[in-house]
C-alpha cells in the first residue's frame, strides 16, 4: 500500500516520523517541519493519507469502490505533492521517503502507526483550527493515546517569522516532576543538545488548590515566598539530575506561580518548539483533557510536542 520514494537508507535509526496528510496549506507545513526532523536524524519520513469511508456506503463492492476513486483521484496526488514538499525541505540531504493510504478512522490508524513510530506529526491552519484530519475529539484522541511523541505544527499568518525554523531560539520544555513530565523534560534536553540550542525548563505552579483565604494574596507573602523557594528547588534537583547527561547544554530555569496554558503559550513566541508531558499533577494535571492542553494546541505559535507517560 506504500509507495516507496528514492533516499538512502544506509544509518537509519530504528523509528520513522509519521506525517498525516490530506492537502490542506496545514498539512504541507507539518511535512516541511517533519523532513527536517527526519533528515537532521536519519530517519525515515512516512507519509499517512487516510481514506475514511463514509457511513452511507452499505455494502462492500460501494465502499471498495469509493476508496479506489478516493485514492487515483485524491489521494495520489496529495502523497505526490507531499513527497515533493518533503524532498524541497531537506534540499538535498538523504531521505528516505514511504507515501502510502490506510482505510478507516484517522485516529485509530494513526495511533495505530504511533506503535513503531519515533514521533507523529500533525498540522493545524494557522488561526488555531486543526485540519481536516485532526479536529476536536480525533485530536484529543491522537495526542492522548498515542505510543510515541505527538508533535502538532501550528500555522503562522502571512509575514510572519517562523520561530522553528530560527537555529537561534531556545527549546521549551513543560516541568512538573510527574512521570510524563519527565519524559518531556528527557525528551527536550535530547533536542537542544542536538540543536545546540537554550533549553528553558518551565515549572508553573497553581495556587488553584488551596485554602481560599489564601488566594489573591499578595506575591511577597511569606507563605508564597516559602512555596516559590520548594518549587525552586524541586524544578533544580531535576535539572541537576540530568545536566552531567548534558554538560553542553545550558538551562534557563523559570518558576511562577501562574496559569501553565498562559506561560508556555507566552513562551512559544519566542520558542523553536514547546515540549510538555501528556499528564502531569498541579497545574500539569490532566493537559491532554482539559482546558489546558486544548489552550496549548490552539494557542502555541511554534511546534508543541506532546509525551504521554513512558509505557
Amino acid at each position: 500500500m506504500a509507495e516507496r520514494d528514492s533516499g538512502n537508507s544506509a544509518g537509519v535509526t530504528a523509528g520513522t516520523v509519521c506525517v498525516g496528510v490530506d492537502g490542506s496549506e496545514g498539512s504541507a507545513r507539518a511535512v516541511r517541519w517533519a523532513a527536517r526532523y527526519a533528515a537532521a536524524g536519519a530517519l525515515p519520513l512516512q507519509l499517512l493519507y487516510v481514506v475514511t469511508v463514509p457511513s452511507v456506503f452499505y455494502s462492500e463492492p460501494m465502499a471498495a469502490r469509493f476508496v479506489e476513486d478516493e485514492r487515483t483521484r485524491i489521494g495520489e496526488k496529495i502523497l505526490r505533492e507531499a513527497a515533493a514538499a518533503a524532498r524541497a525541505a531537506v534540499d538535498g540531504a538523504d531521505l528516505v521517503i514511504d507515501a502510502g493510504y490506510e482505510v478507516g478512522s484517522p485516529s485509530e490508524v494513526l495511533i495505530d502507526r504511533t506503535a513503531d513510530a519515533r514521533l507523529l506529526v500533525m498540522g493545524t491552519r494557522g488561526h488555531g483550527e486543526l485540519t481536516g484530519l485532526f479536529v476536536g475529539s480525533v485530536t484529543r484522541a491522537i495526542v492522548g493515546h498515542a505510543h510515541c511523541p505527538v508533535a502538532v505544527i501550528p500555522g503562522l499568518p502571512d509575514g510572519v517569522p517562523d520561530p522553528s525554523d530560527r537555529p537561534d531560539a531556545p527549546v521549551v520544555v513543560g516541568v512538573d516532576g510527574s512521570e510524563a513530565g519527565l519524559a518531556a523534560l528527557d525528551f527536550a534536553y535530547a533536542e537542544a543538545e542536538a540543536r545546540g540550542a537554550e533549553l528553558v525548563a518551565v515549572h508553573v505552579w497553581s495556587d488553584a488548590g488551596v485554602h481560599p483565604r489564601l488566594l489573591g494574596s499578595r506575591a511577597d507573602d511569606p507563605y508564597w515566598l516559602r512555596v516559590q523557594r520548594t518549587e525552586e528547588e524541586r524544578l533544580r534537583s531535576l535539572v541537576e539530575e540530568r545536566s552531567a547527561r548534558h554538560p553542553g547544554t545550558w538551562v534557563h530555569q523559570v518558576v511562577e506561580r501562574e496559569n501553565p496554558a498562559k506561560i508556555l503559550a507566552e513562551w512559544s513566541a519566542h520558542a523553536q518548539m514547546v515540549v510538555t508531558g501528556s499528564r502531569g499533577r498541579g497545574g500539569f494535571a490532566g493537559l491532554v483533557l482539559g482546558s489546558t492542553s486544548h489552550a496549548l494546541l490552539h494557542r502555541s505559535k511554534c511546534p508543541l510536542v506532546v509525551l504521554r507517560p513512558r509505557g
